[in-house]
Parts: structure tokens; C-alpha cells; sequence
């Protein structure tokens, strides 16, 4: 019933790297060279500032897909639960039949449903209802469940390209601190020199 699933593919990037708004984190290669711009004015803890706050930022943004991804899980297995609710009826369609309903968040209850020739679907995830005739139903949940598996996909892309974006932030800030305690290393045994 559900091998149409497998075919679905993630619609195309385009020329963008993520569907979700990713800033890219380019890798530092010239710690030096990095540090003698502007905006960092030679200071190493003011380029490690910035490395931090873009890790902050992608730590959010992780969060968020990762709370966007459960809510799409969410609702693909609910379309899953009513597209074999739905084909049951139109297999059986003179029987009754009994099925667990999810009643509130956390509570569920079995329920024997009587045989039904129209369903009514909440239409997305807003709260507008619609009511189906059962072979109309199956086109809506197959639409809906192409659409969420697609949701899915973009999320799973856009939750690793931004896996690379922090391993890329991170690696940045041992590269600086390395650099900084390099530096610190080299004041001290001038100093250490020079005493001598």
C-alpha cells in the first residue's frame, strides 16, 4: 500500500544549497591572513566570538529542523493510519470495523467505526475539514503523504548540510585557539630568550 513511498524524490535545489535559509561556513585555511582583516583587527578571540556565534546560531537552527522533522514525522504516520483506515472501508465495505483512535495527545482508545461511504479529512495541517468519498480520500491521503514524504527529504538534506556547516565552525575554532596558543607560546619563550 505504501510502496509509491520509495519512488518519492526531494524536489531539486535549484542553485541553492539548502532549502532552509543555511549561512555556509567557509573553512579558515590562513588563520593569519583571516585574522589581519578588518573586522577582526589581528585579534584572535574576536574571530573565535564569531565562530562561536555562528555555532549558536546553527545549534538553533538544528533544533528547529529537528522539531520540524518530528512534526512532519507526525503527520505522515497519521496520513498512514487513515489511508489503511480508509482502504479497509473500501475493501470491507458492509462490515464494521474496530480501530485505535487517537483521541488527545498521549491517549488512545479502540473505537468500532460502522460502514461509512465518506470520510472527512482535516485538509493539511490547518483545521479545515473536508469531506471525501472513500476513493477520493485515497487520492487526497496519497497526495498528502507525497508532499510530507517530500517535507521529509528537504529536512533530512537540510539537517545534513548543516551538519557540515558545524563541523566546518568547530574545526574553524580549533584552528584558531591552536593558532592562539601557538602565538601565546611563541610570547613566551621570547620572553624566556630575551631574559637570558
Amino acid at each position: 500500500m505504501f510502496a509509491f513511498i520509495e519512488d518519492i524524490k526531494m524536489q531539486p535545489l535549484g542553485n541553492r544549497k539548502s532549502f532552509t535559509p543555511i549561512v555556509k561556513a567557509e573553512y579558515i585555511g590562513n588563520v593569519g591572513a583571516y585574522i589581519a582583516q578588518t573586522e577582526f583587527n589581528s585579534d584572535v578571540q574576536t574571530a573565535l566570538n564569531l565562530q562561536n556565534t555562528f555555532y549558536k546560531k546553527y545549534s538553533l537552527l538544528a533544533w528547529k529542523l529537528e522539531e520540524q522533522k518530528t512534526a512532519i514525522i507526525m503527520r505522515l504516520e497519521e496520513a498512514k493510519a487513515n489511508m489503511k483506515l480508509v482502504d479497509m472501508f473500501m475493501r470491507k465495505p458492509g462490515e464494521e470495523h474496530k480501530n485505535m483512535m487517537h483521541m488527545t495527545y498521549g491517549v488512545f482508545r479502540w473505537v468500532t467505526i460502522q460502514p461509512v461511504e465518506k470520510v472527512i479529512l482535516q485538509a493539511n495541517s490547518s483545521t479545515l475539514q473536508m469531506e471525501f468519498a472513500l476513493p477520493e480520500a485515497m487520492e487526497f491521503l496519497k497526495k498528502d503523504i507525497t508532499k510530507l514524504q517530500q517535507q521529509r527529504l528537504q529536512v533530512d538534506h537540510d539537517i545534513d548540510y548543516l551538519e557540515d556547516q558545524v563541523h566546518v565552525t568547530e574545526l574553524n575554532m580549533a584552528v584558531l585557539k591552536k593558532y592562539e596558543m601557538r602565538k601565546q607560546q611563541q610570547e613566551i619563550e621570547g620572553c624566556m630568550a630575551s631574559r637570558d
